[in-house]
């Protein structure tokens, strides 16, 4: 990454560091939405104990396109990028709705980028929570996924997953983050 993208993840991170769950993710998807130049996006995390995967925040994407029963709710290790960059635990590309693609519900996009949040900065803490996932009109180049991963490596150990059971169409509500030492962050951007 450039020292400019460099710059603005340092301040991004630095915004974002008083924030918890809904808002954390909200402002992270914000973020890698701008930094990747995507058109929307959204975020997944698995509800404990199963292989649901809950949407928890939307970005740029209309209320009924994000909340349609395509992506209210994933399993993980299904056909949708965020499933599959969540079950296999690597950055997922998958193209549009068109000829091959596999994003459903999001007809004309260029495709879906999914970049797994798991609860370790390193990435090696186990099964990945969710994913990170941004809709752009074509694959960001290299530079601008090593940016959304960024994000999601300091937000992923930051995040807990959703509690309790709610329908598909509900969003849960943000809740008091509890301390947490500050994980060690590998990032190309150190800190």
């Amino acid at each position: 990454m450039d020292e400019a993208t460099c710059a603005r993840l340092r301040t991004i991170i630095k915004a974002g560091e008083e924030l918890a769950d809904s808002e954390l993710a909200a402002f992270t998807l914000d973020a890698a939405v701008t930094e990747s130049g995507g058109l929307g996006g959204m975020v997944h995390l698995r509800v404990p104990g199963t292989r649901r995967l809950v949407l928890v925040a939307a970005h740029g994407l209309a209320r009924t396109v994000a909340r349609a029963r395509d992506w209210a709710e994933l399993t993980e290790g299904g056909p949708s990028a965020p499933a599959r960059a969540t079950a296999l635990r690597v950055m997922r590309w998958a193209p549009g709705s068109g000829r091959g693609g596999t994003v459903p519900a999001l007809p004309g996009a260029g495709g879906l980028l999914a970049v797994p949040l798991f609860p370790a900065a390193d990435g090696s803490g186990g099964a990945a929570l969710g994913a990170l996932s941004v809709l752009a009109a074509q694959k960001p180049p290299p530079r601008r996924r090593a940016a959304v991963e960024e994000l999601a490596a300091w937000a992923g150990p930051r995040l807990r997953p959703p509690t309790g059971h709610w329908p598909t169409r509900q969003r849960p509500t943000a809740r008091r983050a509890p301390s947490r030492p500050t994980p060690r962050w590998p990032a190309p951007c150190g800190r």
